[in-house]
């Protein structure tokens, strides 16, 4: 395990994904029989992760959605509707977030509350 002064500097350096990484003990069980770059790479890869998901969290928040409870799993997929799986599927990746695009949907929403 790391000493305390190791995690303190990594905490300083914002790399907060690798600390939360390196705390995890199901980390430390897969890393056992790993190389240096390899377990290198899991924890950058760790760090990235948690930065892409703190973005996101971020971004949620700043967008003020009136209904923030909404998910993919609620849809109604009736016919009438015209929704494309394939395209919601992509646009529920997040991917035009982490590209900066804007997205702009229209219509009626058939929300019932």
């Amino acid at each position: 395990m790391l000493n305390e002064h190791t995690l303190t500097q990594l905490r300083a350096l914002r790399l907060d994904g690798m600390v939360a990484a390196l705390a995890d003990a199901a980390t430390q069980v897969a890393t056992s029989d790993m190389s240096f770059e390899q377990r290198l790479a899991l924890l950058v890869q760790r760090e990235v992760d948690w930065r892409d998901s703190k973005r996101l969290e971020r971004l949620m928040k700043a967008a003020r959605l009136k209904v923030s409870s909404a998910c993919l799993e609620d849809i109604d997929w009736r016919g009438s509707r015209g929704l494309s799986r394939e395209l919601i599927a992509s646009l529920a990746s997040g991917d035009w977030l982490r590209h900066g695009h804007n997205v702009l949907l229209t219509g009626a929403t058939d929300h019932a509350t």
